[in-house]
């Protein structure tokens, strides 16, 4: 699988969740990046850390790195790597009470965008979210284009594929996590004032038609997020993460 972009490239460098077979960079990549003085200081780390790992390196052109990504944006890096594998699940474990935070998860209800699907990795990841739950079918691949949406938190966060949605968000409440749905419909509830350190699966729903509404029926409570519109799914998991 070809990883692209510098930050999904390093965050793969130090996860080593994936077998790492050869780094294609742009010729003279570390010597007249185009970014600011961080993306410099990645592509020296990138270039430090290949090395230390004893990963083949390649120097190549920018229109043969356009060739391996169909001319996504790889800011000049791409990575040829093994694929990431979900681990399957039917349901969490009971959380634990001595926990100083109570842990979050986030469920997806068939979310097919592989940008919106990268997006709430992001969120996710920068929140302290413990983990991302997906269903096994009906939802975006894990891919390159996932991980550059996600600026490389797919390579760090923890992922769950579940066969069942419904009967993982029953089984995870029976074992003491509240459930919280998302709606944009008139009778969900505003978020406001939420009870906050109880362990919690946040589900969002898919891009046009958000939850089905059975899993719904399953939640504590089906909340919107004030104003913002419930079908940008991304943003919507910001800020709702933000207030759990």
């Amino acid at each position: 699988e070809a990883l692209y972009g510098i930050g999904p490239v390093r965050a793969a460098l130090q996860a080593r969740r994936r077998d790492l077979y050869v780094l294609y960079i742009q010729n003279g990549l570390d010597e007249k990046h185009p970014g600011k003085r961080k993306a410099l200081a990645d592509v020296l780390w990138i270039m430090k850390a290949a090395k230390r790992l004893e990963l083949r390196v390649e120097t190549t052109s920018k229109h043969a790195l356009n060739v391996l990504v169909d001319n996504r944006p790889h800011q000049g890096m791409v990575l040829d790597a093994s694929p990431l594998e979900m681990v399957d699940i039917s349901a969490l474990d009971r959380p634990d009470a001595m926990l100083a935070r109570a842990p979050v998860w986030v469920a997806l209800d068939e979310v097919k965008d592989p940008q919106n699907f990268g997006a709430i990795l992001r969120s996710s990841h920068f929140f302290g979210v413990c983990g991302v739950v997906v269903c096994s079918k009906n939802s975006a691949p894990l891919s390159g284009v996932v991980s550059k949406a996600s600026a490389g938190a797919l390579e760090m966060i923890d992922l769950l594929s579940c066969k069942n949605m419904m009967m993982f968000l029953r089984d995870s409440a029976d074992n003491g996590w509240r459930v919280i749905g998302t709606s944009n419909s008139p009778e969900s509830e505003v978020l406001g004032d939420l009870p906050k350190n109880v362990p919690t699966i946040l589900v969002l729903g898919n891009e046009g038609v958000g939850i089905r509404p059975f899993l719904n029926s399953e939640a504590d409570c089906v909340l919107r997020p004030g104003t913002v519109d419930s079908l940008n799914v991304s943003v919507a998991a910001g800020v709702l993460l933000h207030e759990l």
